[in-house]
């Protein structure tokens, strides 16, 4: 179990040298972001997604308006809470999110940029990225994964254009 008031001590000494009061505008990002990587591990509906949720809504609270996850941190859910439950409209938090690297293909691209959406009950992502340039069992390998890169930038790009990411 995550301890809270621990999570919260670091968040807000981060916060106090981090971020300065100022209204997020559209096509902003700010650069102090709250980062949940460290918050693993959630299964929809267990402590930990409430965790992961109570994390974010804390970090609101002291001023953080740049949430940050992945696919591989297994969070979004948790995310998606703590940005409902923060109390903020949507459009004043800046959420980040990233396809996993093994997602090297248009098809599984796309349906997994939907399920971050599904996930974390949101109608737009600010910003989502491939999180690495090779799957992470084979990073350092041959492979550069340029063709499935590609195909995932593509699925990225077609997202956007739809309105899912900004």
């Amino acid at each position: 179990m995550v301890d809270l008031s621990t999570i919260t001590a670091a968040v807000k000494a981060a916060a106090t040298e981090l971020i300065e009061a100022a209204a997020l505008k559209p096509g902003q990002i700010l650069v102090a972001g709250c980062s949940t990587s460290e918050i693993t591990g959630q299964k929809i509906g267990t402590a930990s997604s409430l965790e992961v949720g109570q994390a974010v809504v804390e970090a609101t609270k002291i001023g953080y308006r740049h949430i940050d996850t992945a696919q591989a941190y297994n969070n979004e859910n948790g995310v998606g809470e703590g940005i409902r439950a923060s109390g903020l409209k949507r459009d004043d938090i800046f959420v980040t999110t990233k396809l996993a690297a093994e997602v090297k293909d248009y098809q599984k691209a796309v349906s997994s940029i939907d399920q971050s959406l599904k996930t974390m009950k949101l109608d737009h992502i600010d910003m989502m990225i491939i999180h690495s340039p090779q799957p992470w069992m084979k990073f350092g390998g041959k492979d550069r994964y340029f063709e499935g890169n590609r195909e995932a930038w593509r699925a990225l790009e077609e997202a956007y254009k739809a309105g899912k990411l900004r």
